[in-house]
């Protein structure tokens, strides 16, 4: 038997910790995400890692690593054949949804998006893939999708100028800690699955479904591939109200419709669209909490 011993700053270096997890739609394997911490570097690092399992649910054999690891991937998703992963990394800067076969060969990178990709959902049909991503009103649809690029020198002056910007604020509630001014929201944007051999998706195929000063999140897709559900707080009175609603996005027409009543906030949520009902988390508006 090992004697206990106090915990030192070395021991912190070796926590390895459990992320997301994704069971596959046939229930045969499931993905998650491992957490470590690279000392060397001095940098934090996840990959994702393969179990399978038998009909009962139990592990079989041992985990097998399917990403590198080497910076940070994370939110595994499968596709509805249980044969491919859509999974985020920043191993090229800033997150980008890239894909993996789950049975062998290396990740590709589906995205470019100027700011990177925040969620990603793949409609059950197996065709499209819905994700959400950060924009600022004043973005460029263009630069936005990689459509068009930029240089390093190019890079540099859009940034520094974004930088340094007059901005003018309107709202109560402008900014928030890790965040900083609420320059950019979350839209939602969807591109067809790429076929096997093709290394990236062409930017002209992606489209823009949404757009405005609020952001949508929690992207999921209705069994007939034809709307995507996100959380969203439209309200005219954002400041005060903090209102979450759950809204349906079409996919052809970007049109978008409520289907919650605007009393609550939404946290989080789980659908079952063939019998009508999405089950959610909600809390009071924050205006009924502070008694507006």
């Amino acid at each position: 038997m090992v004697s206990p011993r106090k915990l030192t700053l070395d021991d912190l270096w070796m926590v390895k910790e459990i992320g997301t997890i994704a069971l596959s739609p046939d229930g045969s394997r499931v993905a998650y995400v491992v957490h470590t911490l690279d000392r060397a570097k001095n940098e934090p690092q996840s990959a994702i890692w393969l179990l399978h399992l038998d009909e009962q649910g139990h592990a079989v054999g041992v985990p097998r690593r399917l990403t590198s690891g080497t910076k940070n991937d994370s939110e595994p998703t499968w596709s509805p054949d249980s044969r491919r992963l859509l999974f985020l990394s920043d191993r090229e800067e800033k997150n980008q949804l890239w894909l993996i076969d789950t049975d062998g060969g290396e990740a590709r990178k589906l995205t470019n998006m100027l700011h990177g990709v925040s969620e990603a959902a793949w409609s059950p049909d197996g065709q499209w893939i819905a994700f959400t991503a950060m924009a600022a009103l004043q973005d460029d649809d263009d630069l936005l999708m990689g459509r068009k690029t930029l240089n390093a020198d190019e890079k540099k002056k859009y940034e520094e100028e974004e930088r340094i910007r007059l901005r003018t604020i309107t709202r109560i509630f402008y900014r928030l800690d890790g965040r900083g001014i609420f320059d950019r929201f979350a839209q939602l944007f969807v591109m067809p699955v790429p076929v096997a051999d093709t290394d990236l998706v062409d930017p002209t195929a992606m489209r823009r479904l949404t757009s405005g000063d609020f952001d949508h999140e929690q992207p999921a897709w209705t069994p007939d591939s034809q709307e995507i559900s996100v959380v969203c707080n439209r309200s005219d009175d954002r400041d005060r109200s903090f209102v979450t609603d759950l809204w349906l996005i079409a996919l052809e027409t970007g049109a978008a419709r409520r289907i919650t009543d605007g009393t609550l906030e939404v946290g989080s949520y789980c659908a079952s669209w063939e019998a009508q009902i999405a089950t959610y988390i909600s809390f009071p508006t924050m205006a009924a909490r502070c008694g507006i």
